[in-house]
């Protein structure tokens, strides 16, 4: 396999394969390799100044990903772990030099290597047609540039390494596969050959190490600015404390900004919003937005009155609804596919035409599908209240067309129910200019600017991705306590519980703006 790649392996010695000795000097990992691929400030960072490192929480993005990986090792019977803390990087070298040795191990999980200050953990290194096949496992459902780069850097390295590869897989999760009763491991994964991907990425591999060796040299960070890279395609840590001086209305927060607009206004030393050009291009609705910021004052539209009136007859009582949901990689329930979207929590809050406030709410139990029973809930609580029902984004009604399709008996009720949903955010976005909410239109910007008294501050659950980390470890977390499932629920509860009625202060403001 070298020879596609044009580059002259490391030639076998008495200890073959792996490297004898872990590189004393300063080296990067096939992690902070990828760091420096995004940006050289992150990975900079991570060597020099990181943040304390914490276990992903159980059900968590990076959690999936790790359990994906581990169960991905089924698919090769008989494989042997190096069980081995990274940071014993000489033990894992020289186990991993035996087990290649050994004629009679069929596969190795997690097996390492060190060549030119580079250190890497092979996820799956399977033996076959004479030589070794390397198996590189993400929880994805398509191969991305990220993961050819990933494997072409161990390819790479195993190659130097002097290992006899025949071929390199990504390792991803097939999107076709429908669970059963049972776990089916072998139809939840693909294994797809990328090797004529990544021949052309091999051979700038080493140019790559050697610029992410210089910039860890530095005795200061590299300058880099946040932006868009900051996001892609990882969410970098270190977000927030790049842009803790950035001003409040920071042009990067201008709804819809292009990159290249963002980039015109960079390049001019323009950070605040107040501070942009009034011949800059800007569309209708980022431009009310600028202008709220220079003069700090509360812009709303003149059919802001009539459209809250239309949309919410004074008349008749309204709701308010939101759905939480998640989508395991690995599917928990029958019939279901890998990232297949399941609701689990609804809350509804609604107010009546005297004035009367009442709270009702489903949250999935434990073990089974909850798409059921919280379809029949929601048809039950929400065909017995009238009025329009207010929700923030197209996502409930998204949902709802989803259920529709699972159960088509009750498609007929889920549509009436899916006419009486009325978003407000494009309410908000197209009528209401207010410095406070420094460009961002979510509920959790704008609520707390009109209504101080709603406050996300101090939840234990406090955004829709630690919601669905929680109940995904509801569900599969067989070492719960009793006690702390009840608290993690009543988390969910509170939080879910918040948002609807964040909701009704946000209509309560709108009448009272429009009036």
């Amino acid at each position: 396999m070298a020879a596609p790649f044009e580059l002259t392996p490391t030639p076998t010695s008495p200890a073959p394969f792996a490297t004898r000795s872990a590189p004393s000097r300063r080296s990067i990992s096939k992690t902070r390799f990828m760091y420096f691929e995004q940006c050289a400030l992150r990975a900079w960072l991570m060597e020099h100044d990181p943040i304390e490192h914490t276990p992903p929480p159980f059900g968590s993005i990076i959690w999936q990903g790790i359990d994906a990986g581990i169960r991905a090792r089924s698919l090769v019977p008989d494989g042997r772990l190096i069980d081995c803390d990274y940071r014993d990087y000489q033990t894992v070298l020289d186990m991993t030099a035996e087990l290649l040795a050994d004629p009679s191990v069929a596969a190795i999980f997690e097996a390492g290597f060190a060549h030119s200050r580079v250190l890497i953990r092979a996820d799956i290194l399977e033996r076959r047609n004479g030589g070794w096949c390397l198996g590189e496992v993400k929880s994805s459902t398509r191969a991305k540039v990220e993961h050819l780069i990933e494997i072409a850097l161990q390819v790479y390295v195993l190659l130097k390494c002097g290992v006899d590869l025949v071929d390199a897989e990504l390792i991803l999760i097939n999107p076709e596969y429908v669970r059963g009763d049972e776990l089916d491991v072998t139809g939840l994964f693909r294994r797809v050959s990328v090797l004529e991907e990544i021949v052309p990425i091999v051979p700038k591999i080493r140019a790559q190490i050697e610029a992410n060796l210089d910039v860890l040299a530095l005795h200061s960070a590299p300058e880099v600015a946040p932006s868009r890279h900051c996001h892609d395609p990882y969410e970098c840590e270190f977000w927030n404390r790049c842009t803790a001086n950035k001003p409040s209305d920071w042009v990067y927060r201008i709804p819809r900004l292009s990159r290249e607009a963002y980039a015109r206004l960079t390049e001019a030393g323009i950070e605040s919003m107040r501070d942009v050009p009034a011949a800059f291009r800007l569309t209708p609705t980022q431009r009310p937005v600028v202008i709220a910021a220079k003069t700090g004052e509360v812009r709303l539209s003149l059919a802001l009155p009539h459209t809250m009136r239309r949309l919410f007859p004074p008349e008749q009582g309204f709701g308010c609804l939101d759905f939480e949901t998640f989508m395991p990689g690995i599917p928990l329930y029958p019939n279901t596919s890998p990232y297949q979207r399941i609701p689990f929590q609804w809350s509804l809050h609604h107010r009546e035409r005297a004035g009367n406030l009442t709270h009702y709410e489903f949250l999935a139990r434990r073990h089974a599908d909850p798409r059921s029973r919280f379809t029949e809930t929601l048809l039950r609580a929400t065909e017995s209240l009238p009025g329009p029902i207010a929700v923030w984004s197209s996502y409930e009604g998204s949902v709802i067309r989803d259920l529709a399709l699972t159960y088509p008996n009750l498609a007929d009720r889920l549509q009436t129910l899916s006419g009486r949903l009325v978003d407000l955010l494009p309410i908000v976005r197209d009528h209401v200019a207010h410095p406070g909410f420094a460009g961002s239109y979510s509920i959790k910007s704008v609520a707390p600017v009109v209504a101080p008294e709603v406050s996300y501050a101090g939840l234990d659950v406090a955004d829709g991705d630690a919601a669905s980390a929680v109940i995904y470890r509801l569900a599969a977390d067989p070492s719960l306590s009793k006690r702390k499932r009840t608290k993690l629920r009543r988390a969910l509860r509170t939080y879910c519980e918040r948002d609807t009625l964040a909701l009704v202060h946000v209509h309560r403001w709108l009448r009272k703006a429009g009036q």
